[in-house]
């Protein structure tokens, strides 16, 4: 019945398997074989206190041993009764089996661990956990060797929920954590996904912006071509036009110098003959206030005279009509363009 791992205690307790034979009981109050205690004591010999193998109470000098008559008639009770009678009381542990924390001596089997004071109990010991309030509360499971491992080390909590992942206990706390755990990863592959779609979709926007800037680039190199081209364009047909304008108004000029130079030529002859019928008039008036003159009205003849001339003039009015025309009907392509650009700009 003794606790210690001295090599007489261990020696003991492989022997000292039976009822107590001359039980004594020591100043402390514990009892033990007659024989048990003096092998004890006599281990301690070079000491000068003696103590108790139990809760190790030291005595000086060495007790007398006296014999417990009370304990000993119950061990006889015990011995008449049988040893079948006595052992469902004295279940020791074997070395296999999970031993109680708290008995002294020959430890009985335990019968139940506690979680939360990390110890296994027999059934004795364990009493207290069933009529104190506090102990009630108390986790109870089956008396386990490895009281240890079924406490998750890094809660401290008792790992009672079966992981079918990872194929062992762990406790809620765990459980809790790898649960959130599996919410976080989800919703971190769910916000991975949309951060990738919205990667996608800006560089698709990126990529259509830098299209639009390429096209309208394109867009307007290609319309400066044009309208330089067209300027180009307009530039010499206005200076085509001018010419022509200026062709045709120096032939018309030139003409109607040519028929006004005829017309001059042509008044003066008309001057000179009317110069002519002015003399041959008073010469008539002459001869009429003195009938002397020599030539007889008869002879006195008035020609007709005739234009020898045929003067053609082109109406300034209608040449300049005639360039208008002409003027719009080559403008009247770019009316058309003009339009036609501005639909575009419009676009």
């Amino acid at each position: 019945l003794l606790v210690e791992s001295e090599n007489f205690v261990v020696k003991w307790r492989n022997v000292c398997l039976d009822l107590f034979k001359d039980p004594v009981t020591i100043p402390c109050g514990h009892s033990y074989c007659m024989s048990c205690i003096k092998g004890f004591w006599e281990h301690e010999d070079q000491k000068t206190t003696h103590s108790c193998p139990q809760c190790r109470h030291s005595v000086t000098p060495r007790p007398a041993l006296v014999k417990n008559t009370i304990l000993a008639e119950i061990v006889e009770d015990l011995k008449r009764v049988g040893p079948e009678a006595a052992s469902p009381d004295l279940c020791y542990a074997e070395p296999k089996d999970v031993a109680c924390d708290f008995c002294t001596g020959r430890k009985l089997k335990a019968f139940k661990s506690c979680l939360m004071c990390m110890a296994s109990y027999c059934e004795e010991h364990l009493q207290p956990h069933y009529d104190v309030a506090p102990l009630r509360k108390h986790k109870l499971l089956d008396a386990t060797l490895n009281l240890q491992g079924t406490i998750c080390s890094r809660h401290d909590e008792v790992m009672k929920i079966f992981c079918r992942t990872d194929h062992q206990c762990i406790c809620y706390l765990s459980a809790e954590l790898a649960e959130r755990q599996t919410e976080l990863s989800s919703g971190r592959q769910k916000l991975q996904l949309s951060i990738q779609e919205r990667e996608e979709r800006v560089k698709a926007i990126q990529q259509e912006v830098e299209a639009i800037n390429h096209s309208a680039d394109d867009a307007v190199r290609e319309s400066e071509k044009i309208f330089s081209n067209l300027i180009r364009f307009i530039k010499k047909k206005s200076t085509d036009a001018k010419q022509q304008i200026r062709s045709q108004q120096k032939t018309q000029v030139s003409r109607a110098k040519e028929h006004q130079d005829k017309i001059q030529e042509l008044l003066e002859k008309y001057d000179i003959r009317l110069f002519s019928v002015n003399t041959r008039g008073l010469m008539y008036e002459a001869w009429v206030h003195t009938k002397t003159w020599r030539t007889p009205f008869s002879t006195l003849t008035f020609r007709c005279i005739k234009s020898e001339v045929t003067v053609e003039m082109c109406a300034p009015s209608r040449q300049l009509h005639s360039w208008r025309t002409h003027v719009s009907s080559a403008l009247e392509p770019l009316a058309t363009l003009r339009g036609d650009t501005e639909k575009l700009l419009i676009m």
